[in-house]
């Protein structure tokens, strides 16, 4: 069967018989379960991971496709042991479900208008312990062990050799200034800077927020200047002066130049202040933040870092950002995804705004989610 792979390509499965796997128990570090086509969960099956990955070149020829071919365990998700999984996006325990969702996934979004009944993957949205020695995730729960996303982005997506030949590094560092006064100041706190790093380190990405200067709103629109040479630069001033949403902004670098660095994006705080942001209280107490302000700016802020690692993009129409944007689950999003316990499909972070439906909590600690698609398109800035 020729399929959309997680990276889009058309490709297929590779046949392994029950022998076979029986024969391949004996190799790997644990059993190849012949009911399940990815016993590890880690989004490529069991015969991609023994008998390499393929590419359908044409109807009737079909390839092996040495960029993304190494001789991984299917039975263990992270066969170099560095952290980061072995395929292109994996959910953990997703077995405990229809593992087919997660390989599938890109496919069926094409092929069925979206994802919705028993195509849906409620594991993504969760997160769980990693071992005891992990330098990858977050305590968020501030139990002594680091937590993950369920969903893991792995080394094919990061163009790494999932054998051992390389790890990704994903040390990415914002330098972020202020406008003086309330209530951008509100978001000057290492709170607030804490709170969203733990996010993305959730999906292992380092993020190194560096809160730096307090300016004058003047200077904030003739431009602020970066002088930290971080990998992106935040800018967090009152309103909307340019275009975009109406809480944050992300310029793409082929726009005319305006007064943000190329690398930037900002965070409009007044609009964030405002009463009709005033419904999340119950939301804050879970969540790392200390104030329905920050717990807003912190969705806000993850969703332009996400437009700066091209998440999402995979909905967006062609062309540069703000003006190609297609919010998730909003209007002209043609691959909608649902779950099981959340109405409509705006509970991702890439969707628009802020709701209540977009914060997750797992033993009483609340955190923001990306989809699946969101991050079939992640790259590195």
């Amino acid at each position: 069967m020729d399929f959309h792979a997680l990276d889009s390509v058309v490709r297929t499965d590779t046949w392994l018989s029950n022998e076979e796997e029986v024969d391949k128990s004996l190799v790997f570090k644990r059993s190849v379960n012949p009911w399940d086509p990815d016993s590890d969960d880690d989004g490529l099956t069991d015969g991609q991971e023994v008998h390499d990955v393929t590419e359908a070149v044409s109807s009737d020829l079909v390839e092996i496709d040495e960029s993304v071919s190494y001789d991984t365990d299917p039975t263990d998700p992270d066969t170099d042991g560095d952290g980061y999984w072995d395929g292109w996006i994996g959910v953990y325990n997703v077995s405990s479900e229809f593992t087919t969702n997660v390989v599938l996934y890109r496919e069926n979004l094409l092929t069925g208008g979206g994802i919705d009944s028993t195509e849906i993957v409620q594991k993504q949205v969760g997160i769980h312990d990693m071992l005891q020695s992990s330098s990858i995730g977050a305590d968020i729960d501030r139990d002594g062990t680091r937590e993950h996303s369920n969903v893991h982005i792995g080394e094919l997506q990061w163009h790494t050799d999932p054998t051992g030949g390389s790890t990704p590094n994903l040390s990415i560092s914002v330098e972020a200034d202020f406008i003086a006064g309330l209530p951008e100041n509100r978001l000057n706190n290492s709170v607030w800077e804490a709170g969203i790093e733990q996010n993305l380190a959730l999906y292992g990405i380092d993020l190194d927020l560096k809160r730096d200067d307090t300016v004058t709103e003047v200077a904030a629109l003739t431009g602020i200047e970066s002088d930290m040479n971080t990998d992106l630069h935040l800018s967090v001033v009152k309103k909307n002066n340019i275009a975009g949403d109406s809480t944050g902004y992300n310029l793409d670098a082929s726009v005319v130049p305006a007064p943000i660095p190329l690398n930037g994006h900002m965070i409009y705080a007044q609009t964030l202040a405002q009463d009709d942001y005033k419904n999340g209280q119950a939301h804050v107490s879970v969540s790392p933040y200390n104030t329905e302000t920050e717990l807003y700016a912190a969705k806000t802020e993850l969703h332009e870092l996400g437009h700066s690692f091209d998440i999402g993009l995979a909905d967006d129409h062609v062309g540069p950002l703000p003006f190609s944007e297609v919010y998730t689950g909003g209007d002209g999003d043609s691959t909608t995804e649902t779950l099981a316990n959340r109405p409509g499909a705006r509970w991702s972070v890439m969707s628009k705004g802020w709701r209540s439906g977009t914060v997750f909590e797992s033993d009483s600690v609340g955190y923001y989610v990306y989809s699946i698609e969101e991050l079939l398109s992640i790259e590195k800035p």
